[in-house]
């Protein structure tokens, strides 16, 4: 913080040291003083014409009662006003060596300028211009309205300005060609302004096109409108670019100011994240922008005034709550926001001071009549500093991010192979158990261990996937699949506990849907397994409906309809958060830890499709999802869903397992298929055994075993069968590791498929179909 704090105050004492400097080499190139308003005493007086139709044959006639005012301010403020400001002066040059004179007024943005000589015959008009006419009509091609002035003997004006924007009557009566040298000066400051911004935007630009980072283009889409729009303040678009426009003037500056506001917007929100961590914030700029563009689109309908004005406000609303939130995102541990705060700071102070100067409420120096070029000037570079501080805090936070999921994947990845292994023992015992002569309360009992078992093991695979979904690890797969097939599969998971409910659970599968179809089986079920789960554990009595309808464009709707407890509208957008449900007596009553509905929308937005609910308290609730599916042309001669696996009647396994409990599961599992079993509890126990000239049908083979893991064993078997010409052994992986790099390095290893445990029976068989199975009708 404090080299922060350094910074910023070095960076302030250079600018405004820069500023003096410029003040200084402006007063030594000044060697004769202009004549202002302030220093010509009496002799400068005012009027305001509120009907704004006087001329200045009237002004003059004795018979007016006009009351002039004497000018004791250099600056003449009228604001936002639909009068017409008359100046009247005298000059008596006489002592002077100078005869030609340059009347200057110092504001671009006078929409009429009219200077009248008085003669004893009456007012002379000698200049007719403003930036609401074309800038040839200027007698001097500058972008501040210059009047030349010939005096070879006393001379009275008059002259009149007007303006739809803020009326400002500044100027300044310069001999000869002392104006030029003043104003070129000027010009010079100006340039270095503008060529600081411009320098910004292209740097930001650039550095936009390398890090394709949006807050990059939203800052340089903010600065360049900016950047435009003080050049129509100061003249230089009309004089240079824009001459022959003018009546589009006032609408340009508002198009720019609103155009500005809403890059500022965009900037803002996307650097501090406003959406996420500050809503009311963002929703006061959305707003706040929204009003900024919609007061410009009504600007030909409205008064020039009323939209400067609302500009204005929006402006100074946005400003103080970007400074504000920023100011407390960097007290809540955001270190670029500091950079960011103290950039719209200089920028606030400097237009606060350039407007109170222009209001006359402090004197119209070269340092206060640019306040709000210095302050735009150190904004500019203050923002860069924090654009890039915001990049290099965000990569290291990834960083520490992805390390972070790192290490919590591979610890959850131990603690899953920790759980699964005993687990395996648990479920597989039970379903052993279950195959052997039972009394009905034993049944009763090894039911109760079964679902048990199931929940947990639901829990750990709720924990996995949500881990693997956040780190962006969850493959999506994209294989032929019968869709009807595959939501039978997960309805059958539930039939029993259904029935045993008394619920009716059914399937409306619409004949127009076709069954062959491009998408991953194992991601919807997954979906439908947890909408149904939910459907059962919320209904007491009724019906549980899946149904599943075409879309256009290969888009497949599925729908989960229960009659349950419902859900009441307030809570709905939470239930697909993390760890969220409804209420938490509900989570208390029906159990449940509120990931499968936050894994539901994940895995339907991973293949591009949408999820949401319809539910009202009381009157049950229907999830519903929809995903692209296209539909897969099946060749006459392939394999139908209405052919039947056949598995091998006898087949003789190796089982590398070094858990004596697994062992017995897998065995006893493999026996009721009628296969012969051998058992090692090691990767080298199952290379000598293949490579002594065992032959096996399959192998099934453990990761993680103490001599020799499973991975380094089954590169060995295939380096000995690639070597002495051996036929290819089926090898399937089977471990407690469930994560999906497990799986891959498996398979990459050499493995021809991949089981976790704890083992289910159906699973086993399915898998052992697919690559052994014959198929008949």
């Amino acid at each position: 913080m404090g080299i922060s704090v350094r910074i910023i105050y070095q960076l302030l004492i250079l600018l405004v040291g820069c500023q003096w400097s410029l003040v200084w080499a402006q007063g030594s190139f000044q060697t004769i003083k202009p004549i202002t308003p302030e220093n010509a005493g009496e002799s400068v007086s005012y009027f305001y014409d509120e009907s704004a139709e006087l001329d200045a044959f009237e002004l003059t006639q004795s018979n007016k009662s006009v009351v002039w005012q004497p000018v004791n301010s250099e600056v003449l403020n009228a604001g936002y006003t639909q009068t017409a400001l008359w100046l009247r002066f005298r000059l008596d040059l006489n002592n002077s060596n100078e005869s030609n004179w340059n009347l200057v007024f110092e504001n671009a943005l006078l929409d009429n300028v009219d200077a009248y000589q008085i003669t004893p015959s009456g007012p002379q008009i000698i200049y007719s211009s403003g930036s609401s006419k074309p800038f040839q009509r200027r007698l001097v091609d500058h972008r501040y309205f210059v009047i030349p002035l010939k005096l070879n003997q006393p001379q009275e004006y008059l002259v009149r300005i007007s303006s739809d924007l803020h009326l400002q009557g500044n100027f300044k009566i310069w001999p000869g060609a002392t104006y030029w040298r003043h104003y070129q000066f000027a010009d010079d400051f100006n340039w270095l302004f503008y060529g600081i911004v411009f320098s910004m935007m292209f740097y930001n630009l650039f550095l936009f096109a390398v890090v394709r980072d949006p807050s990059y283009l939203h800052f340089v889409g903010y600065i360049s409108f900016y950047g435009l729009y003080m050049m129509m303040l100061d003249g230089y678009i009309f004089q240079s670019i824009w001459p022959s426009h003018q009546p589009w003037m006032h609408q340009a500056l508002h198009i720019a100011v609103a155009s500005s506001s809403v890059f500022t917007t965009a900037f803002v929100i996307g650097f501090l994240n406003l959406k996420t961590h500050f809503p009311l914030a963002y929703r006061i700029l959305l707003v706040n922008a929204i009003f900024s563009v919609a007061i410009t689109c009504f600007s030909l309908a409205l008064p020039v005034a009323t939209v400067s004005i609302v500009l204005m406000f929006t402006t100074t609303i946005g400003l103080i709550t970007t400074i504000t939130t920023s100011l407390y995102s960097y007290f809540k541990g955001f270190a670029p926001a500091l950079y960011f705060s103290a950039a719209w700071a200089f920028f606030l102070v400097g237009s606060l001071g350039l407007l109170i100067t222009k209001l006359g409420l402090l004197p119209a120096t070269f340092f206060t009549l640019n306040m709000g070029k210095i302050g735009t000037a150190a904004e500019a570079i203050l923002l860069s500093f924090a654009l890039g501080y915001r990049i290099r805090t965000l990569r290291a936070q990834s960083i520490e991010d992805q390390s972070k999921a790192e290490a919590r994947s591979q610890f959850l990845a131990q603690i899953s192979h920790e759980i699964r292994t005993p687990m395996n023992g648990v479920v597989g015992m039970v379903e052993l158990l279950a195959q052997t002569p039972l009394n009905r309360e034993q049944k009763g009992y090894v039911s109760t261990i079964r679902q048990s078992g199931e929940t947990l093991l639901n829990l750990i695979n709720d924990t996995l996937d949500l881990s693997r979904l956040e780190a962006g690890r969850m493959p999506i797969e994209d294989v032929p699949l019968n869709l009807r097939t595959t939501t039978d599969h997960a309805l059958e998971i539930f039939q029993v506990v259904a029935n045993n409910k008394g619920l009716n659970l059914r399937l409306v599968f619409d004949d127009d849907v076709a069954h062959e179809r491009v998408s991953d089986p194992k991601r919807i079920q997954q979906i439908l397994i947890n909408l149904i789960s939910n459907a059962i554990k919320f209904t007491e009595k009724g019906n549980i409906t899946v149904s599943i309808h075409a879309l256009p464009n290969d888009w497949v709707h599925f729908e989960v309809e229960d009659q349950g407890i419902g859900i009441d509208p307030s809570v709905q957008e939470n239930i697909f958060q993390s760890y969220q449900q409804a209420q938490t007596s509900t989570a208390r009553k029906y159990g449940g830890t509120g990931l499968g509905l936050k894994i539901c929308k994940e895995l339907v937005e991973l293949m591009e499709g949408e999820i949401g609910v319809k539910s009202a308290q009381g009157k049950g609730a229907t999830f519903w999802f929809k995903i692209p599916m296209p539909v897969r042309a099946v060749e006459s001669d392939g394999i139908t869903s209405d052919q039947q696996l056949q598995l091998p009647q006898y087949m003789k396994v190796l089982v590398a397992d070094d858990n004596s409990v697994n062992q017995v599961v897998i065995k006893g599992l493999l026996n009721k298929l009628g296969y012969d079993v051998d058992l090692v509890g090691d990767g080298n126990d199952a290379v000598n055994k293949v490579s002594h000239g065992e032959l096996y049908d399959l192998i099934l083979m453990d990761k993680e075993m103490p001599s020799m893991d499973g991975i380094t064993a089954v590169k060995m078997i295939r380096e000995y069968q690639r070597s002495f010409n051996k036929p290819h052994t089926k090898i399937f992986a089977l471990t407690a590791h469930a994560m999906a790099d497990t799986k891959k390095e498996c398979l990459e290893a050499g493995m021809d498929d991949f089981l976790s445990k704890p083992i289910n029976f159906q699973v086993l068989k399915d898998t052992l179909g697919r690559h052994f199975s014959d198929t008949s009708n």
